[in-house]
């Protein structure tokens, strides 16, 4: 696949991702997700692990506002 290639780009000021398109923003994950914490979805449900969903784990997750890696 061929990623389309953006005219100008800038410094994201987060120094593992380096430059990115300049019209792009960069915002906190809570601005487009909804977290819930404390509970551990059933396994007798499948419909919550289909597609595209992504779970984190408390683990996951560090002392800033960004999320390295998942475990699967």
């Amino acid at each position: 696949m061929k990623l389309k290639q953006h005219q100008k780009y800038k410094d994201s000021g987060i120094e593992w991702i380096g430059k990115i398109p300049e019209d792009w923003e960069i915002l906190p994950i809570k601005i487009y997700l909804d977290f819930l914490i404390g509970s551990t979805p059933l396994t007798s449900r499948e419909d919550y692990f289909e597609g595209n969903n992504i779970w984190l784990f408390i683990t996951d997750l560090n002392n800033t506002d960004e999320i390295y890696s998942i475990k699967n």
